[in-house]
């Protein structure tokens, strides 16, 4: 397109950084998916230490770990687990929104790029798989928040853990990586 024709003030985007973003934003949406994962393992690891708490055992090692380096524990064993553990009885339509963010990291993971290719090399078609993965990531957030707030915080507190606890933990984590790279 000629500069001629563009209005007043118009700039096209740069291929480049509009290139960047797309990917940035692509990453963005699978980092969420993995966050909804570990939303998950929260979940079961609690409900094993209430279940033991409860019968008066310890556990010998540490839940989340375990769950975390098992390497079959994908996004819809752990939704399959979660789901027959009874855990989304407390949240209704929770389910249905975990397996359409199933669905979703299914498709980003395995056929996103190949069925898209063609709009990611034009510009107009990058801004248009920007605000599709965007669409994602928020589904994805919005999946792991309710599971969050409706499933596994009053399992931690069950467990004795308050919300302001949880938050203590979180700034320490915060503290800590801010440690490392600074």
């Amino acid at each position: 397109m000629s500069r001629l024709h563009l209005p007043r003030g118009y700039e096209e985007p740069d291929p480049n950084e509009t290139a960047r973003e797309m990917y940035a934003t692509y990453g963005a949406a699978v980092y969420f998916a993995s966050c909804l994962e570990y939303g998950l393992i929260n979940v079961l690891a609690a409900a094993e230490v209430l279940k033991a708490k409860k019968a008066g055992k310890t556990i010998a090692d540490d839940p989340w770990n375990r769950r975390i380096q098992d390497k079959k524990l994908t996004l819809g064993v752990l939704i399959t687990q979660v789901k027959n553990g009874g855990h989304l009885s407390v949240a209704p339509g929770l389910q249905k929104e975990l397996y359409d963010a199933l669905e979703g990291r299914n498709n980003l993971a395995h056929h996103f790029w190949r069925e898209r290719s063609d709009d990611a090399i034009s510009v107009k078609g990058q801004q248009v798989l920007i605000a599709e993965l965007e669409g994602h990531r928020k589904m994805f957030d919005a999946a792991n928040k309710r599971v969050e707030a409706e499933v596994a915080e009053p399992m931690l507190v069950q467990l004795g853990i308050t919300p302001d606890q949880q938050s203590q933990m979180y700034n320490q984590m915060l503290r800590k990586a801010k440690e490392k790279y600074n």
